[in-house]
């Protein structure tokens, strides 16, 4: 859902991961947008997702944190771009 009440498929993409090697949650900032053409040609953002998750720091964080968005009730049918 967008943050103007709109259920649509977006373009999402990882801003940022906040993480600590110390077995505490860390938090993953998503941003979605209403295509990737979207996203390249910088146009806002249309829902921002914050997603905590514990990673396992021996393992790359990124795909983790994308695996803890899926999990999410809101993200249905996901494809990868």
């Amino acid at each position: 859902m967008t943050s103007f009440g709109e259920v649509r498929d977006c373009y999402i993409r990882l801003n940022n991961v906040e993480a600590s090697n110390h077995g505490a949650a860390s938090r993953a900032l998503f941003r979605a947008f209403l295509s990737q053409s979207a996203f390249e040609s910088r146009a806002q953002y249309v829902a921002e997702f914050l997603v905590e998750f514990t990673p396992d720091v021996s393992e790359p964080i990124w795909p983790q944190a994308y695996a803890a968005l899926l999990e999410r009730d809101e993200i249905n049918d996901p494809t990868d771009a």
